[in-house]
């Protein structure tokens, strides 16, 4: 069988929860020193993870939001993904802005037009390019949420805010319903199958919140 396998009871979309999840431990495995963060300067409510590409058009107008998106509270951790692959100017541009001295200082450069000076040294454009292709990038920016589901590409701050706080309210939704069906169990008024399901929301949302909350606690130790 091919295609989305969907619970329509519950009204979760299996396949990507699976693959969020697939995603969220390839991605939090990969090193903070492997990646150019731009963080806020109090502790971040959310952090997301961006794959992007110094020519692409759309990724250079995310990046000319970075501080709105960190006044909200947002972290964004950049890897690359120079779509034109290896050997190409997107991807030697992407070198030299890892090799540069003031890493972020040369990558905003460049999303706002200007050619790096050409460097060469050890880097992890090529390794990063390969993880995108592992979690389904395919095309930039590719904006990955805490819990691993890929939420967009462009997305303004309104939107990138939105698409997080959306968590948390879900989770609040889910929880709100568990607890008066769980109500309606007692008494007979609801049917054991209709209750797991709830059950099953609530902990697949408060599994998200988790890998939020472990994301930001990460972050907070690293700038300690």
């Amino acid at each position: 069988l091919q295609g989305t396998l969907y619970d329509a009871d519950a009204k979760l979309d299996l396949t990507a929860m699976r693959m969020a999840r697939v995603n969220v431990a390839k991605l939090d495995a990969y090193p903070d020193a492997k990646r150019i963060i731009f963080a806020p300067t109090s502790k971040p409510k959310y952090t997301v993870t961006v794959f992007t590409d110094i020519d692409c058009g759309y990724c250079r107008k995310m990046h000319s939001h970075i501080a709105e998106y960190n006044e909200r509270g947002i972290q964004v951790d950049y890897l690359f993904f120079p779509r034109s692959g290896p050997g190409t100017p997107s991807f030697n541009k992407a070198v030299s802005v890892w090799c540069a001295a003031d890493q972020k200082k040369a990558f905003t450069a460049a999303k706002s037009g200007v050619d790096p000076q050409p460097l060469q040294c050890d880097n992890p454009i090529a390794e990063e390019f390969q993880l995108g292709m592992q979690v389904g990038v395919d095309g930039t920016p590719a904006v990955f949420a805490p819990d691993g589901s890929k939420i967009g590409g462009y997305l303004t701050p309104d939107q990138l805010q939105a698409q997080l706080e959306q968590q948390k309210a879900s989770l609040d939704l889910a929880t709100k319903s568990e607890q008066r069906l769980k109500k309606l169990l007692e008494v007979n008024g609801v049917n054991q199958s209709d209750y797991d399901i709830a059950v099953n929301q609530v902990n697949t949302l408060s599994a998200a919140i988790k890998i939020t909350e472990a994301l930001i606690d990460k972050t907070v130790v690293k700038a300690a």
